[in-house]
């Protein structure tokens, strides 16, 4: 279990990178040849995305310009950079030399095609038989930790209890840790300007939970299972 963790946290992001590059390789092509930078004061109210926002889809910082070309970029998988505001406007988007001021949807998506930018992946380029591959590979680590995880905690806890000391740490697990996965994911990606941000909080976790349980977890069985 412990080596699934750590399998996680050193392949998540390199995996989910070959993934994308397997999936939409003019995405990727694109985000080289022309970088996508997004004027704006981060620091200020008229930029500003917290964490409530997301996790709040009614949330007034939706409604945000700076946010809303933000969540434009990420949503379409492209990844930015921050630069200082132009013209005083909260913000504006340069790609390919040509800058945008504002916040103008349809004026974003046009930019964005002429700079090379698909608004879907060719399925006459997507290396169907890489991403199966890499979707195994990923099962595989996953199958590391969940496979041996339950038989693990029924030699950990007596049967009296046995009920409840499985249920409750596999659903703060996966319902409350696994469950923030999404809003922590949005926040980060829209803060950094990277699609792939938000996996540094499975990361975390996986790096967290090794270490504990490397040092904390017993490498056999405490009792007898039928006790």
């Amino acid at each position: 279990m412990m080596t699934g963790l750590v399998l996680s946290a050193l392949c998540y992001r390199p995996m989910f990178s070959s993934l994308l590059e397997a999936a939409n390789p003019q995405l990727v092509a694109a985000t080289r040849s022309a970088p996508v930078t997004v004027h704006a004061d981060t620091t200020s109210e008229a930029c500003r995305f917290g964490l409530a926002a997301a996790l709040l889809s009614s949330h007034g910082d939706h409604g945000k310009p700076c946010v809303q070309a933000k969540k434009l970029l990420i949503g379409s998988g492209i990844n930015f950079s921050y630069a200082a505001p132009v013209d005083g406007q909260a913000v504006a988007m340069t790609v390919n030399g040509k800058t945008i001021a504002g916040y103008d949807a349809a004026a974003y998506r046009k930019a964005l095609s002429e700079a090379g930018y698909p608004a879907k992946a060719d399925p006459a380029k997507v290396s169907s038989a890489y991403i199966v591959f890499l979707l195994v590979v990923m099962t595989v680590i996953v199958a590391m930790v969940y496979g041996p995880v339950a038989s693990f905690l029924v030699e950990v806890f007596p049967a009296n209890i046995r009920y409840t000391a499985l249920s409750f740490p596999y659903h703060i697990g996966a319902g409350i840790f696994g469950g923030f996965l999404p809003f922590f994911a949005t926040y980060l990606s829209l803060a950094v300007g990277d699609v792939f941000a938000g996996l540094w909080y499975p990361v975390v976790i996986c790096t967290v939970v090794a270490v504990i349980g490397s040092i904390m977890l017993p490498n056999r069985p405490q009792i007898e299972t039928d006790h």
